[in-house]
């Protein structure tokens, strides 16, 4: 098949190797454009574009896609796949391929439409995720599923480990559903529109840890976002943590007690990694080297 692909972030470029690799070509990349970034406000290329130029395909950035239907018609592409693009598609983009436009979405739609599906399934303590290859259409994240894979959610996995993980399963999943289009062995299942849930982009103020939650709650913030708290007006982001009790009821949320053991609403959770304002990362045994945090509460400015 001769194919568009559309992609921004890292986690694209998987996908983007694997379809290259494979016996399908690629006769266009097509990226958000180029952002400033950084204090000194330089402008960096997008993941994909910068991975798409040193494979030497063609590759091209819009403000507005919407405006290049005459550019998207002349590839006389056979399909266009997206992969966290981040613009929406017109129904004349959409209408424009033979086999349409299709997505990889890091999800098991209906749940988590939007931004932030990875993010949500480990906040939300889910015990699996998965892939979704769906049939793009103007609604969010609504069209029909082709194919779908689930792997489990790990105590052990991060929003790190997860985004690989699903990185590597939407290239492996998307090469077999361009098989069965090509081969007329593909058919779609609409989805159950009354479970759709919705996942919003993940915002700083979402990282503030509440220790009057379950240490599970907590944990699994740890693990999805960048969490952070303070103690005694010390900003420390918390990077990694461990649960020692689930159960333990607690009125003294946020105290802190011997190697770092914070008592939560519910249950009592270690932290192990952190960094500090202004340092590095370091372990918590490391950290109590230079500050003596026990008996204080986490949580306070």
């Amino acid at each position: 098949m001769k194919i568009v692909f559309l992609g921004t972030p890292s986690f694209a470029l998987k996908p983007l190797i694997e379809l290259n690799n494979s016996r399908h070509k690629i006769v266009a990349v097509v990226s958000q454009p180029d952002r400033a970034k950084g204090r000194k406000g330089n402008l960096l290329p997008t993941p994909v574009k910068e991975l798409a130029l040193s494979l030497n395909l063609p590759t091209h950035q819009f403000e507005s896609i919407k405006n290049q239907i005459a550019f998207l018609k002349s590839l006389n592409a056979d399909i266009f796949i997206t992969v966290a693009y981040g613009q929406i598609l017109s129904q004349e983009i959409l209408n424009t391929p033979k086999f349409g436009v299709i997505n990889a979405h890091a999800s098991l739609l209906p749940k988590y439409r939007g931004a932030s599906p990875i993010q949500s399934a480990i906040l939300n303590g889910e015990k699996e995720t998965g892939i979704t290859i769906m049939q793009t259409e103007l609604g969010l994240d609504s069209g029909n599923i082709l194919s779908q894979e689930k792997i489990p959610i790990l105590d052990s996995d991060t929003i790190e480990t997860l985004f690989d993980k699903l990185s590597t399963l939407s290239a492996d999943l998307l090469l077999k559903t361009l098989c069965k289009l090509e081969n007329g062995n593909s058919f779609s299942v609409p989805q159950d529109h009354m479970l759709a849930t919705k996942c919003s982009l993940i915002t700083k103020e979402m990282g503030s840890l509440d220790f009057s939650k379950s240490a599970r709650q907590v944990f699994n913030q740890i693990r999805a976002i960048n969490s952070y708290s303070h103690i005694d007006g010390l900003y420390i982001r918390i990077l990694d943590s461990e649960i020692i009790n689930e159960h333990q009821i607690n009125k003294d949320a946020g105290l802190i007690e011997n190697d770092f053991i914070v008592k939560c609403g519910q249950g009592l959770l270690k932290i192990k990694q952190v960094l500090p304002m202004n340092k590095k990362r370091m372990t918590a045994k490391q950290f109590l080297l230079g500050n003596d945090v026990r008996g204080k509460k986490i949580g306070t400015n």
